[in-house]
């Protein structure tokens, strides 16, 4: 073989290699790149025999799945294997799983969809999530972390999205309503209360005329602003702020109730006591 053929062939098999890394490795990297799970559907696989869990765990490899539980292949009869699926990989994954008659279930179903109310003080997208089945139904809202230091408030709202997407008994609801679910409206005090002060509660904007930072979004808004319960003093954990809606947190929320003017059924808002 020619210098020339011999280096074409070493070239092409560079490519290749170079090709299945990229795609083998896609769950499995570990250097700093950001990897983006829009449309990824997390799936329940249901094998009733060995036999079938000798296909699941062949799936495996074949879709480079990461399964969040092992494959027991003798005598694991009735398993429950967890795995989530991209949406270039879904339609070839589920008709393989179809055609060898293995039972699963789709539990993040299209029935969410992600949403942005704009961005913090601090330039963090301040994200949601929509639930229902009906786009002409009444909304329910659920507002969370608005409190920075409320950690309980997020965490509940990231359980009730799950419960709401995967409780059969609550399916009723999502025929019913539709549910938009805020887990951190306050995203910057959230994220200072895990780097910097554990118990932080304002915003993280700055205030003219002071050293002092941030305002309570939750005393920030246009109805009975700056009255009982609130403070002027810009350095207290209940400064109401500048003016109805200083705060971009806050103005965030009330432009997406506006956006829902006369088709609010309820709104809760999230609070916890205390250290949480």
């Amino acid at each position: 073989m020619s210098l020339i053929s011999s280096s074409i062939l070493l070239l092409i098999i560079v490519i290749i290699n170079t090709v299945n890394t990229t795609s083998i490795h896609r769950y499995y990297r570990d250097d700093d790149a950001i990897l983006d799970y829009d449309g990824h559907q997390l799936i329940c696989i249901r094998p009733m025999n060995d036999e079938q869990n000798m296909i699941v765990r062949q799936f495996e490899h074949d879709f480079m799945l990461d399964y969040w539980n092992p494959v027991i292949v003798d005598g694991g009869n009735h398993q429950q294997i967890m795995t989530v699926i991209e949406p270039l990989k879904r339609s070839e994954f589920l008709t393989k799983l179809n055609e060898s008659n293995i039972e699963y279930d789709i539990l993040i179903p299209q029935k969410a969809e992600k949403i942005s109310l704009g961005y913090s003080y601090e330039k963090r997208n301040i994200l949601g999530i929509k639930i229902g089945n009906n786009s002409d139904s009444r909304v329910i809202f659920v507002e969370c972390g608005m409190h920075a230091r409320e950690w309980i408030s997020p965490a509940f709202c990231i359980w009730l999205s799950g419960q709401l997407l995967t409780n059969r008994q609550l399916s009723t609801y999502i025929d019913r309503y539709q549910f938009i679910i805020i887990p951190s409206v306050n995203v910057d005090g959230y994220v200072f209360t895990h780097t910097n002060q554990r118990l932080w509660r304002k915003t993280r904007s700055r205030q003219f005329g002071t050293n002092c930072v941030g305002a309570d979004p939750n005393r920030n808004w246009n109805s009975f602003w700056c009255q009982r319960g609130s403070s002027s003093n810009p350095c207290s954990n209940t400064y109401c702020g500048r003016s109805p809606f200083s705060e971009i947190e806050s103005k965030q929320m009330a432009n997406l109730l506006e956006r829902y003017q006369g088709k609010i059924f309820a709104y809760f808002a999230i609070h916890s006591y205390s250290q949480l």
